[in-house]
């Protein structure tokens, strides 16, 4: 048995190494939570460039690797730390959410089989710091799965990393201009509606299909996707491109940006979600989002600046340092959701 100073030492390390700190108040096993997920991060990153083959080409290692290896890490913190056995719940979940981010963030590029190098660095400015999307690096302040230093002038801003320029209310506007609209025959297999007042689906109801001039419709769980228009007392239905779809499209870039348009949706209808930002003991902050999925890209920088609450695969609450507030504000607003600040 691993004596507990030991452990103690261990995870002073993490902290001094990853320059996270403590907030004031909060609990030691909430603070040793941050540290493991920032430090599984930490590890996939340098698991990147740890080639686990012989080959000529450098600049690649096998995902298998890296993914396996991560499980490892994981696997011994949970057999010496509670604060890990109650964090890591789903293990591999988590590993491909982080190796996922980094993807899309651009640390890292995806072959085959294999990770490889990018070619092209960047950093994106969020105020004093700026996140480094660069593996090779000194910087070692760690924000979430975020690796930040000084930021310069030249480093772009947070606006211009966006893939989709465009708020979700303006995306959501642009988008039914360009849609076909027949009129509606309800002979589709398993339909739900999204309630826009509940922020949930629900199964199909063509009286709450009236209630408002749009709503959007999930077909068999998402093998496809349709918009309807109430008009004239007539409901008429266009098809989203599949793209949007969950199976026909398993491009990390674009998953999840079905929720782009149903926030969008959300706004038109002046039903935006809600985003409630409250403090979250001295120097934090804490974020519930009401049942509704971030589009991954934005999710990405999300996962940059905060952690996960309580579990390690919580897409729904988050925690973060105080100093990261307006740029997580901007991404929410961004997506046209509305946040409310409590007691802060």
């Amino acid at each position: 048995m691993i004596n507990e100073s030991v452990i103690n030492n261990l995870f002073d390390t993490m902290a001094i190494d990853m320059k996270i700190v403590k907030f004031n108040g909060e609990p030691e096993s909430y603070f040793r939570q941050r540290l493991l997920y920032s430090g599984l991060g930490k590890w996939i990153m340098q698991l990147f460039a740890d080639r686990d083959f012989e080959d000529d080409d450098t600049n690649r290692v096998s995902k298998n690797h890296v993914t396996i290896s991560a499980q490892n890490v994981v696997e011994s913190f949970k057999k010496i730390s509670q604060d890990a056995r109650d964090y890591f719940i789903d293990i591999e979940g988590t590993i491909k959410t982080i190796e996922e981010t980094y993807l899309n963030m651009g640390y890292i590029n995806s072959g085959n089989y294999t990770f490889k190098y990018p070619t092209k660095r960047q950093k994106i400015n969020m105020g004093p710091r700026s996140l480094i999307i660069d593996l090779d690096t000194d910087a070692t302040r760690f924000y979430g799965l975020g690796l930040y230093g000084k930021n310069k002038e030249t480093d772009i801003s947070l606006e211009d990393f966006y893939v989709i320029k465009n708020n979700s209310l303006e995306y959501f506007k642009t988008l039914i201009k360009t849609l076909v609209f027949d009129r509606f025959e309800s002979s589709f297999g398993i339909m739900e509606i999204y309630n826009i007042e509940q922020k949930r689906w629900l199964p199909f109801s063509e009286k709450y299909a009236k209630t408002h001039e749009y709503s959007i419709l999930k077909i068999d769980k998402g093998d496809n996707y349709l918009v309807l228009r109430y008009t004239g007392e007539t409901l008429y239905s266009a098809q989203i491109p599949y793209i949007y779809s969950f199976r026909e499209n398993n491009d990390i870039n674009v998953r999840h940006e079905i929720w782009r348009i149903i926030l969008g949706l959300c706004a038109f209808n002046g039903y935006p979600a809600n985003a409630r930002i409250s403090k979250y003991f001295d120097g934090g902050i804490k974020m519930d989002f009401g049942g509704f999925i971030l589009p991954f890209q934005e999710q990405s920088i999300l996962n940059c600046l905060a952690w996960p609450f309580n579990k390690s695969n919580n897409i729904n609450c988050f925690v973060a340092a105080i100093e990261m507030i307006d740029k997580i504000i901007s991404i929410l607003e961004h997506l046209s959701i509305k946040v409310v600040k409590e007691g802060i």
